[in-house]
């Protein structure tokens, strides 16, 4: 990619390339590490009899009522917890840091003499955010790949493809609105702590709301439903899950636009 045609863009890109890296070699360690337990874990009659122990909303809101079979395990370990909770962290703080960040710390000032209008500047701030997600959802995908093939595992590629569009648009609608956050208030801790508190708020939903009467519809306005909720890994595509999922992406960014554009800008 050449600095002239997106300057901010390759300018991020080559900041952030050696933490993701590290991101990239730790998701896809971890990644592998879980996946390879299962032959000697997730198939064994000990962890029915724990899962039979477990109320029963629970081990459904966990994932863990189909952890038995092969794609009920990697659905629940690697896309159900640790992906999307590593990729959360990431795309918050990222999203949070690339506007409101840098703004605090006065490198937004240095970007903005040159001839780079604001809606040039967050439109190419977000696209980094975007690559960054794609690039760490790669290593989860291929050690994914790697360790089905290695152990024989039943899990159909097709509906793996769907598992990770899924995981890639989840951890980008937080992310988004993580950027926008920032992008309309200038403030770091406003963007982490509120998009932080949304994805907490956003997982009690998922998880608590079916299990209280009349609460199914609190797990419905919940991303990590939309993600989830039909267990791609083993169900195949949720076209509404991704649909609303890419709509949230879609509603940020002209958000992030707009309010950085039209605000007075902090130094």
């Amino acid at each position: 990619m050449s600095a002239d045609v997106m300057p901010v863009l390759t300018g991020v890109l080559k900041e952030q390339r050696r933490s993701l890296l590290v991101w990239g070699g730790a998701l896809f360690a971890v990644s592998a590490f879980y996946i390879s337990f299962y032959p000697s874990i997730g198939s064994s009659p000990a962890m029915q009899e724990v899962i039979d122990s477990m109320p029963a909303g629970v081990a459904e809101a966990l994932g863990y009522d189909q952890i038995t079979s092969a794609a009920g395990y990697v659905g629940a370990t690697v896309f159900g917890l640790l992906a999307p909770i590593l990729l959360l962290v990431f795309g918050i703080s990222t999203g949070a840091r690339l506007i409101a960040g840098e703004e605090e710390a006065g490198s937004l000032e240095l970007e903005l003499a040159h001839p780079i209008g604001r809606m040039r500047l967050v439109g190419e701030r977000w696209l980094a955010v975007a690559i960054d997600l794609v690039l760490l959802v790669i290593p989860v995908v291929a050690a994914s790949l790697l360790l089905i093939f290695a152990l024989d595992l039943d899990v159909e590629l097709g509906n793996l493809l769907a598992m990770s569009v899924g995981l890639l648009l989840f951890a980008m609608a937080f992310g988004s609105v993580a950027f926008a956050v920032g992008a309309a208030t200038g403030r770091r801790a406003v963007a982490l702590g509120s998009t932080a508190a949304l994805a907490v708020i956003a997982y009690m939903a998922h998880a608590i709301g079916p299990q209280i009467q009349g609460g199914e519809w609190m797990a419905d306005l919940s991303p990590f439903a939309w993600y989830l909720g039909n267990k791609p890994l083993m169900n195949g595509w949720d076209v509404g899950g991704v649909g609303l999922l890419a709509a949230v992406v879609v509603l940020a960014v002209p958000v992030a636009l707009a309010t950085f554009a039209n605000r007075d800008f902090g130094t």
